[in-house]
């Protein structure tokens, strides 16, 4: 549901993600811990 996608990125060390990353395909998704959630650049949590 939340998320960004794409083709270029995986979590590793440069983890694009404010918290948590997934890797998705050839892409990545990026979550939030509980009692934060996903701002509008789909990276970063509030």
């Amino acid at each position: 549901m939340h998320g960004n996608l794409s083709g270029s990125g995986n979590c590793g060390a440069d983890n694009p993600c404010d918290q948590k990353c997934e890797e998705i395909g050839l892409g990545f998704r990026c979550s939030c811990y509980p009692g934060y959630k996903l701002t509008a650049d789909l990276r970063t949590c509030e």
